[in-house]
């Protein structure tokens, strides 16, 4: 996703430019990634709405669409219309309810699409077409996690400094009686940016990119600030410090480890290894201690990172916006406890221009990272590319899917098989078939 300036809200009475940086993905996938994107306007973020919904009257399937002249046109990937400037979205799997984030570029609130991920899929387009329930959120909004413990959705809205709770089990799919109401918000650092959860310790952490110049990451307490229960809300979260500009964070918690990335203005790398069982929700003693580092590749100031968990071979992948590459870390000698191999170069799998949003399907062995300059999704094979096997990470892979323009987050429905990307300048989103296109079946990519 990307890093937006952007002047305050109406009501903040302040002169301070704001920034904000867009996401990547929950649920059956182990994603997250954002980005920052040079300010349209909202004209054009208005006119690219007006056109996606034009093109996309009579959602397209895998086959093409038919137009008014009645001809059909070349294959397209599907699409769903969401509004100006979707950066990321997050899946439910409990309630197959997939939220998506509508980020306009004017001082108003954002929304948060709800949409029936059992109707809108790779499998079945009758979704894809209707209307769906809003909840409105605050400004700018970059970034969505889900919490299946607690059935809350938190959204990260960059240009006020909060994070919005909302109560999934009232705005779902099935149920949509809460998605009406203003959800309540908690306060964190300048610019959040990211969020991941530990559902063990019942734990949100969020990065504060802070307009390049942020070093923390908020903790809060999901005991007490979740879609059923908000009397913690209202206090100010713990912090742990990192490096400067964080732009990304994932939790992993077997390893009971908070990884956070971090992108310095000349574009180098970094990725924080903080101790999730000693900065928690609970224990705040290793809050305050700066946690060991792993040097990752080049990225952008104007990208954040994007970071993928496989926990079958212990990987951390992430994604380096200026390198087109993505950086494959041992997670077993680079973790919380085990700092050994943090100090070490990892190596890295080539992928298409502008890695931004990365998701992992468990069940083909794939890897998805989406290209915001190339306009597709790279397909890699995780079982020959990550800590222990090297061998098909060497060459770019010639594997891909279209997306539309400039993608963002990636999300994996690993019960249809489907792959949800939001492409930022087109205000739709795309619904790609990963059975067809994987690790190992290549029918259906381009």
């Amino acid at each position: 996703m990307d890093l937006v300036s952007a002047l305050p809200p109406p009501s903040s009475g302040g002169s301070t430019v704001r920034t904000r940086i867009g996401r990547q993905v929950p649920g059956l996938s182990t994603s997250r990634g954002t980005a920052r994107r040079v300010l349209r306007g909202a004209i054009l973020g208005s006119l690219a709405v007006l056109l996606a919904a034009c093109s996309n009257s009579g959602i397209s399937g895998p086959g093409g669409s038919v137009g008014t002249s009645g001809s059909k046109s070349a294959p397209q990937p599907r699409t769903v219309v969401i509004g100006t400037n979707p950066q990321t979205a997050a899946l439910d799997p409990v309630t197959h309810t997939l939220y998506a984030d509508d980020a306009p570029e004017n001082l108003t609130d954002g929304e948060v699409s709800v949409i029936n991920a059992s109707t809108c899929s790779a499998l079945q387009a009758s979704g894809c077409g209707i209307s769906t329930p809003e909840v409105q959120v605050g400004y700018r909004p970059v970034t969505i996690a889900v919490d299946q413990a607690t059935d809350t959705i938190y959204v990260v809205n960059s240009a006020e400094n909060t994070v919005s709770v909302i109560n999934g089990a009232t705005c779902n799919a099935q149920n949509t009686s809460g998605c009406s109401h203003m959800p309540p918000t908690v306060k964190v650092g300048s610019n959040p940016v990211d969020v991941s959860l530990d559902q063990a310790t019942d734990t949100v952490y969020v990065a504060n990119w802070g307009n390049g110049t942020g070093t923390t990451v908020s903790v809060i307490d999901g005991r007490t600030c979740n879609g059923q229960v908000t009397s913690g809300c209202g206090q100010t979260p713990a912090t742990v410090t990192i490096g400067t500009a964080p732009a990304g964070v994932l939790v992993d918690e077997p390893a009971d480890t908070v990884y956070a990335a971090t992108v310095a203005p000349s574009g180098a790398e970094a990725v924080w290894v903080i101790d999730g069982a000693t900065c928690n929700a609970t224990t705040a003693s290793g809050c305050g201690q700066k946690p060991a580092s792993v040097t990752a590749g080049a990225g952008s100031a104007d990208y954040n990172v994007a970071l993928a968990i496989d926990q079958a071979t212990r990987t951390l992948y992430v994604a380096n916006w200026k390198d087109n590459t993505v950086s494959v870390i041992d997670t077993v000698t680079c973790n919380a406890t085990t700092t050994s191999g943090c100090a070490r170069t990892p190596h890295a799998a080539r992928v298409g221009g502008g890695p931004d949003g990365i998701a992992l399907n468990l069940a083909t062995d794939t890897l998805y990272v989406s290209n915001v300059t190339d306009d597709t999704v790279s397909v890699l094979d995780a079982a020959t590319c990550n800590a222990t096997v090297s061998s098909g990470c060497g060459t770019q892979h010639s594997r891909s899917l279209r997306t539309g323009q400039s993608p963002e987050w990636v999300t994996v429905d690993q019960a249809t098989d489907t792959i949800y990307v939001p492409n930022g300048d087109a205000g739709n989103m795309s619904v790609l078939n990963g059975a067809t296109c994987n690790a190992t079946v290549t029918s259906g990519c381009n």
